[in-house]
């Protein structure tokens, strides 16, 4: 009996050596039939040969009829390192979809431009941008300066036309928006004071004036008796 156990050893344990060395060498064969019922999963080769697979593919779903030409429906959020959507033969297209989500690659319409840090742009035609004068750092706007000192700093003359009228006054209302209105009568001034009286001037004697012409000869007098 013991001689008999170990002839049998002696050829089973080749058998379950080659058997496991088969199985650990053999490669994924991808199925040759269609799987019975059309509905069951087929198997996913997790090694690294190619596998293919005919049809459309859910994932995250059980529907079975995908729509027309669609050959891929993820429900969920996919985490891809790579993406690569057909062929572009021009760079910087960018990824378009339909009113039916089917996503393509088209032309950026010809935006062109360009722009420099800060500043607001602004369309300089219909398809291209440039810079404004408005400037923006941190929290200020600047208009006509790239050094605003206020929440809003204008380097230049501010046209208010809404109910302008001349010599009006710009006031704000309660909420504090500012509007032109009449100016508020002020209070008289207060009469200037008196000058004070100028200090009198000094008198000058003038030059001595000039010796007059001397007199005619009186006329002779009567002769005495």
């Amino acid at each position: 009996m013991q001689s008999e156990k170990i002839i049998s050893l002696i050829f089973v344990a080749p058998v379950l050596c080659f058997a496991v060395v088969s199985l650990s060498l053999a490669a994924w064969i991808t199925p040759q039939s269609s799987p019975p019922q059309g509905g069951i999963a087929i198997p996913i080769n997790v090694s690294a040969t190619y596998q293919y697979k005919a049809g459309g593919l859910g994932i995250g779903t059980t529907e079975t009829a995908l729509p027309s030409g669609i050959i891929l429906d993820v429900n969920g959020t996919m985490l891809v390192t790579g993406f690569q959507l057909g062929t572009s033969t021009t760079a910087g297209n960018i990824l378009t979809s339909d009113s039916y989500g089917n996503g393509t690659w088209q032309p950026t319409s010809g935006l062109t431009g360009s722009g420099t840090t800060n500043y607001i742009p602004i369309w300089t035609s219909s398809t291209s941008q440039g810079n404004s004068i408005i400037y923006q750092t941190g929290g200020s706007i600047g208009i006509g300066t790239t050094s605003p000192g206020a929440t809003l700093d204008i380097n230049g003359t501010i046209r208010i036309s809404g109910g302008a009228t001349d010599r009006y006054c710009l006031k704000s209302g309660t909420n504090g928006v500012a509007y032109w209105g009449s100016c508020p009568s002020g209070t008289p001034g207060t009469n200037g004071t008196n000058g004070t009286n100028g200090t009198n001037g000094t008198c000058y004697k003038g030059p001595p004036g000039h010796q007059g012409n001397p007199g005619p000869v009186g006329a002779t007098g009567n002769v005495g008796s």
